[in-house]
C-alpha cells in the first residue's frame, strides 16, 4: 500500500508516517484507527486522482466484505481529523457515485535518489496489497525479530464466507491459533476472555481490559477442502502494523499451518519457546471431517452450558469416529463429560460421567502425552472421582509444563490445591490463570473461592463482587457471595444472593440446596425443609445429587438426616468429598460427636493420607 523509498506525506500543517501509520499535526499525533491510517494512505499514494470506492474498500479490506458505510466512516473520521469543513478546509473530496480523492497541496517528502516508484507498482490488489505494505512496514522499516512484544490476544478471526453457519469454524480457528501461541512462551489472553469484548472495540480498550502489548486479528475462510487464514499483527499502544501474513492449504494440513502461524509470529515477537513446549515431531494430517466435527464440538463446549455440553459429547464422538487418533478430539470428549458431571453443572451422575471422561483422556494420552489438555481432563478426574490429589497433581504439572499458557489447566490446578489444604499455593495458581483469563467469569469466582478456603471472607466477598461488575447475572458468582456471606452470619444478605441464584440458573439443585443452608442457619427450619421438599420433586425429573440434601441437613444440624443423604453422596462419588477437609461450612461440626462419626470414614486411606 505504500510506495518504496517515501519517508512520510506532507500536507498543510499535517504530516503522515506512512512506515508507522501515523498522522502528526505539527509536533503532536492525531489520533487514527487503524483502518482509517490504511484508508488515508491509498488516497494520498494517489493524490490528485479519484480512487474508486469499491477499489479503495478492496485495497483497505481485501478479501473482506464491507458495507459502504464503513468506507464512509473512515472518510468521516478522516475528515473530523484533517478539520476539513473548518475555515473551508477540504483535503478529501467525495466524487459523486465514483469515490474520493485526496485534493489538498502536498508538498515533496525526502526520497532517497533511485528509490521513486510508481504508485501502481504498490497496488497488486486484494490480499496481495495488504500483505506487500505489511511486509514493508514489518521487515523493510524495522529487522525482523525486533518487536520484543511479551503479551498478546488473539481477536476472533472473522468469517469472510457470508455464511453464519461457518462461524463454529472461524471461532474454533481462533481458539486453536491461540493454543498454539500459548506455546511460545507469549502470554496469549485465553479466547474466552476476548469473546467478552465487543467485536468493535477499539484498540486502547483491548488494550487496557485485556493488559496486552498487540493483537493478533484476522479472516478465515473454509470452502470445500481448503482454508485461508490472512492474519496481522498489531500493537497496542501505536495501533502500528507489525506483521501480516496469508496462508492457504488443504483442510488437512490446517495443523501445520496453526503451527506456522504461531512460529511466524514467535519469531517476530522474538518469544522464547520454553524447553518443554519445543515442537516435537512435524504436524499431522487430520481428517477434514474429522477436524470440522472437532471444532463444531468446542464451539459448544464453549458455551459451558448443559445442552452445549452435550451436543459437545456428540461432535467430538462424531469427530473420533472419522478419525480415531486424533488425539485433541479425545480430550474435547473428556472435558464435556468431565463438566457434565461437575459440581454446579450436575447433568450426569458421576458414576456415569468420570469413567467416560477417564477413558477419554486416556486415549488421548496414548496418542499424544505431550498434550496439555489430556493431562489437565485426566487430572481432573483423578481429582474430582477417584479422590487422589497426589496424582491429579502430578497430572496437572505435567499440563502446565507442557503448555504454561493453558489457562484451565491453571484454574483446575489450584482447586486440587486447595483440596490439599493448600489456600496460598492455590490462590497463586488461580492468579496465573486469572492473568491469563482476566475476563472469565468463572476464574474470577476461583479467585474468590481461594479466599473463603482461606477464611479471608471480606477478601471473598470484595472478589465476588468485583465479579459481579464484569456480568450481574452470573448465577455461579451470586451462590459463592452467598456462602461467604453465610460465614460472617450475614444471613439475610446470603439468602438474598441465593435466591437470585436460584432464579438466574433455572433453579438449579446447588442454587435451592444453598438457599435451604442459609434458612437453616438463620433460624427458619421450615422455610429450609421446604428447600429440601423442593429438591425432591426436582429429582423426579433430572438428577439431584445426594450431597445437596446433606448440605441442608447440615444447615438444620440434623445429624441423622446429614448423615443419611452423606453416606449417599459417598456412594455418589461426589466432587464435594475433595474438600472435606478443609471446606469452612463444615468448621462448626467437625469436630461435634454427633458429625463426627459421619465425617471421619468419608474418604479412602489413600485420599486421606494424599489430603
Amino acid at each position: 500500500m505504500e510506495p518504496q523509498g517515501r519517508s512520510a506525506f506532507e500536507f498543510g500543517a499535517f504530516r503522515f508516517d506512512p512506515a508507522e501509520r501515523v498522522l502528526y499535526r505539527g509536533p503532536e499525533r492525531v489520533p487514527l484507527s487503524p483502518k482509517a491510517a490504511d484508508t488515508l494512505l491509498v488516497l494520498l499514494t494517489h493524490h490528485g486522482r479519484v480512487v474508486e470506492k469499491n477499489d479503495l474498500m478492496q485495497q483497505v479490506w481485501p478479501d473482506t466484505f464491507v458495507e459502504e458505510g464503513g468506507l464512509a466512516r473512515n472518510i468521516s473520521a478522516l475528515r473530523k481529523a484533517l478539520g476539513d469543513g473548518a475555515d473551508g478546509a477540504q483535503h478529501i473530496e467525495t466524487i459523486p457515485k465514483r469515490g474520493y480523492r485526496f485534493a489538498a497541496p502536498m508538498r515533496e517528502a525526502a526520497v532517497p535518489r533511485g528509490a521513486r516508484r510508481g504508485t501502481r507498482a504498490a497496488v497488486v490488489g486484494g490480499v496481495v496489497l495488504l500483505l506487500a505494505g505489511a511486509a514493508y512496514v514489518a521487515f523493510v522499516h524495522e529487522p525482523r525479530g525486533s518487536h520484543g512484544l511479551s503479551s498478546i490476544a488473539v481477536l476472533p478471526l472473522k468469517n469472510i464466507s457470508n455464511n453464519a453457519a461457518q462461524d463454529y469454524f472461524s471461532e474454533g480457528m481462533t481458539d486453536v491459533i491461540a493454543t498454539e501461541l500459548s506455546k511460545t512462551g507469549l502470554l496469549v489472553i485465553a479466547p474466552s476472555s476476548v469473546r467478552r469484548l465487543r467485536r468493535d472495540a477499539p484498540l486502547d480498550e483491548i488494550g487496557r481490559r485485556l493488559q496486552v502489548e498487540a493483537v493478533l486479528q484476522g479472516t478465515v475462510l473454509q470452502a470445500g477442502d481448503r482454508v485461508r487464514v490472512n492474519a496481522q499483527l498489531v500493537e497496542i499502544r501505536s495501533g502500528r502494523l507489525l506483521w501480516a501474513d496469508s496462508y492457504e492449504r488443504s483442510l488437512r494440513d490446517v495443523l501445520s499451518l496453526q503451527a506456522e502461524i504461531a512460529g511466524a509470529i514467535a519469531r517476530e515477537t522474538r518469544a522464547k519457546v520454553p524447553a518443554e513446549t519445543k515442537p516435537g515431531p512435524a504436524p499431522r494430517t487430520v481428517v477434514p471431517d474429522a477436524y470440522q466435527a472437532y471444532l463444531r464440538g468446542r464451539f459448544f463446549w464453549n458455551k459451558r452450558t448443559e445442552a452445549g455440553l452435550r451436543k459437545a459429547v456428540e461432535y467430538f464422538n462424531e469427530a473420533i469416529a472419522k478419525d480415531g487418533t486424533y488425539a485433541p478430539a479425545h480430550a474435547g470428549l473428556a472435558d464435556s463429560w468431565a463438566l457434565l458431571a461437575s459440581n454446579f453443572y450436575d447433568a450426569v451422575p458421576p458414576r456415569e460421567a468420570m469413567p467416560r471422561a477417564k477413558t477419554a483422556a486416556l486415549r488421548a494420552l496414548a496418542l499424544d502425552d505431550r498434550l496439555a489438555e489430556a493431562h489437565t481432563s485426566l487430572a481432573y478426574v483423578l481429582l474430582a472421582y477417584d479422590w487422589d490429589p497426589a496424582a491429579a497433581e502430578r497430572e496437572f504439572q505435567q499440563a502446565v509444563r507442557g503448555n504454561p499458557g493453558y489457562a484451565t489447566a491453571h484454574h483446575w490446578y489450584a482447586h486440587c490445591l486447595l483440596a490439599a489444604g493448600r489456600p496460598d499455593q492455590a490462590a497463586a495458581e488461580m492468579q496465573r490463570a486469572q492473568n491469563l483469563d482476566p475476563l472469565s467469569l468463572s476464574v474470577n469466582v476461583g479467585v474468590g473461592w481461594c479466599s473463603y478456603f482461606a477464611r479471608r471472607y471480606d477478601e471473598a466477598i470484595a472478589q465476588y463482587r468485583k465479579t459481579l461488575e464484569l456480568e450481574p447475572n452470573f448465577a455461579m458468582t451470586h451462590q459463592t457471595l452467598g456462602l461467604a456471606l453465610a460465614q460472617k452470619r450475614l444471613y439475610q444478605d446470603a439468602i438474598s444472593e441465593f435466591q437470585i441464584s436460584v432464579a438466574l440458573s433455572g433453579e438449579s439443585a446447588s442454587a435451592i440446596a444453598s438457599l435451604g443452608y442459609a434458612h437453616a442457619l438463620a433460624g427458619a427450619p421450615a422455610d429450609a425443609r421446604a428447600q429440601l421438599a423442593r429438591l425432591a420433586e426436582l429429582s423426579r425429573s433430572r438428577y439431584v445429587p445426594a450431597i445437596y440434601m446433606a448440605l441442608v441437613y447440615l444447615g438444620l444440624r440434623d445429624s441423622r438426616g446429614f448423615a443419611t443423604w452423606f453416606s449417599k453422596a459417598r456412594e455418589e462419588r461426589s466432587e464435594y468429598f475433595i474438600y472435606l477437609r478443609v471446606d469452612p461450612s463444615l468448621d462448626a461440626v467437625r469436630e461435634d460427636p454427633k458429625f463426627k462419626p459421619s465425617l471421619a470414614p468419608a474418604l479412602p486411606a489413600n485420599s486421606v493420607r494424599n489430603l
